[in-house]
């Protein structure tokens, strides 16, 4: 059974831009139906090719005139079967009549497909971790169910804010602080082992640069915000003795301990980007793929609007620029000392984010863009690198 191998690159085009036709006629409604008929159809020609193990035959060994000739009916295709031997035209012409059957048959029941409702777009909002939060999502749902889904979605941000917060003095956050340095294990919430766990994670790998223990700093610069002076070189100094990531110490049945007295757990830099995680994790599950979730500029991104590339998102540049991205599946970031800051007596700029291994506001006045594979990779990179700079070498960032 010598067919040459690009019979079954032809039948591939076709059943691709089928594919794509039955895409273009829903209307867009569903993108993620035709792309799996597309992709079932190719990877039943491919099972049907390693079952009567057909030799590989590359297609300049096959040219364009031979092949007309091999398919008559229809140019550069395989579906002539008469001048073929007797056992290859009876396997191949089953081939085909099993396909053309495939074929119709999503071809006539798309009629059915097309009169599914249309994806209407919905918007939210939310105040909450100081910021907004913003839902938008494409789903043939009324707007009485969205509103539902959004409600649970804004429900367990809540719920996350009154775990993380460190301005909250009974949040499960400061509940754990106050253990610090005492010898004791704290049991933890799930959200709380989580988070502290890729906290670490990134501290780590940023070498400090990020670094979740860092509360005793950051409560001694807001208070110089308010004055508009910066704290005593000897307060930076008593107060950077209990920033050490390290001190962080996991326990099995999710205990924690904090091994330095004074140390003060802040998720400041991290907290937005998980949560906005978990609002699409949350509008997911309940069948809302073309999402997008903003929380206070840390955005989580998945599947692409109806009939769009991507999400649009405008990329914020230092010289009061911007750059518009098309993005889906994945995490975006912008941070810097741009944002938030004060300006002392001597004129000099300390922005709200502090470098966890001196103690004191960053100086430089920069933006930096951290796309990740989620939200909460940007935000804490986006931190870290507000911090060290720009470079780094991670392969699964992009940094602007």
């Amino acid at each position: 059974m010598n067919i040459p191998n690009v019979f079954w690159g032809d039948l591939k085009h076709l059943l691709s831009g089928l594919g794509e036709t039955l895409a273009s006629l829903a209307g867009n409604n569903l993108p993620k139906r035709t792309s799996r008929i597309r992709q079932g159809c190719i990877e039943f020609i491919t099972q049907f090719k390693k079952i009567f193990k057909f030799p590989e035959a590359p297609r300049k060994f096959w040219p364009a005139a031979e092949r007309d000739k091999f398919c008559p009916f229809f140019p550069n295709s395989p579906f002539n079967f008469f001048t073929l031997t007797p056992a290859i035209a009876g396997q191949a012409f089953n081939l085909f009549s099993t396909l053309t059957f495939i074929l119709f048959t999503l071809t006539f029941n798309l009629s059915n497909l097309t009169f599914l409702p249309a994806q209407q777009r919905y918007e939210f909002s939310h105040p909450q971790m100081g910021t907004v939060f913003r839902l938008v999502f494409y789903t043939e749902k009324d707007a009485a169910s969205a509103q539902n889904i959004a409600d649970q979605v804004f429900e367990r941000v809540d719920t996350l804010n009154a775990i993380f917060s460190d301005y909250l003095p009974e949040s499960e956050l400061n509940r754990l602080s106050d253990q610090a340095g005492n010898g004791k294990k704290f049991k933890v919430s799930e959200p709380l082992w989580d988070i502290l766990r890729l906290s670490k994670k990134y501290a780590k790998a940023s070498k400090g640069a990020f670094d979740p223990t860092i509360g005793a700093l950051t409560r001694l610069w807001r208070r110089a915000r308010h004055l508009k002076e910066a704290p005593d070189s000897a307060r930076i100094a008593a107060a950077l003795k209990t920033v050490d990531y390290r001190s962080i110490c996991f326990f099995k049945n999710r205990r924690i301990q904090l091994k330095i007295k004074g140390t003060r757990l802040d998720l400041g830099g991290i907290a937005q980007g998980y949560a906005a995680d978990e609002c699409l994790s949350m509008l997911q599950k309940a069948g809302v793929f073309a999402a997008l979730v903003d929380a206070g500029g840390d955005i989580a991104l998945g599947d692409a609007p109806p009939g769009a590339e991507g999400w649009t998102i405008e990329r914020p540049g230092t010289d009061s620029t911007t750059e518009t991205l098309i993005l889906s599946h994945c995490g975006i970031t912008t941070s810097g000392g741009t944002y938030r800051y004060f300006e002392d007596a001597k004129g000099v700029r300390f922005s709200h984010i502090v470098d966890p291994r001196t103690g004191w506001g960053i100086t430089q006045h920069h933006l930096v863009t951290v796309q990740a594979p989620d939200a909460v990779t940007a935000d804490a990179w986006a931190t870290a690198l507000s911090v060290t700079g720009k470079s780094s070498r991670r392969t699964h960032l992009k940094i602007w």
